[in-house]
């Protein structure tokens, strides 16, 4: 937990949660797509977790199943998305940063902290 606070310090989450940037994301149809795209392979890939779209970003808690890699997984999400997005809102180019900001879970109390944080940040 502290190594995690030393990541994501309120500061930083205060920003994401400001929704800079174009916030295409606090379109419905947009998150609908992200969350159907979440969901496709809940079971069959990953069992999915806790998870919200928010205006400007994502939360997921998703375990992979033995074969698959997070990376693979997380990549597909933003590929396809991507593309779908990119197609619903007439727009070329890149949708999704580079990067992503994963973190292992390691205990049971973070898990739920996660979920919580999760919950707390729900939208509409």
């Amino acid at each position: 937990m502290a190594e995690y606070d030393r990541l994501f310090n309120a500061r930083w989450e205060q920003w994401l949660d400001e929704s800079y940037g174009q916030c295409l994301l606090a379109k419905p149809p947009v998150r609908k797509v992200v969350g159907q795209a979440l969901i496709h392979y809940d079971g069959a890939r990953y069992r999915l977790g806790p998870r919200v779209v928010a205006p400007n970003h994502v939360h997921v808690v998703v375990t992979p199943l033995e074969e698959y890699k997070l990376s693979i997984i997380s990549q597909n999400w933003k590929s396809y998305t991507a593309h779908v997005i990119n197609r619903l809102v007439q727009h070329k180019g890149a949708f999704w940063e580079k990067e992503s900001f994963d973190h292992v879970v390691r205990s049971s109390a973070e898990s739920e902290r996660i979920a919580s944080y999760i919950q707390n940040h729900k939208v509409g």
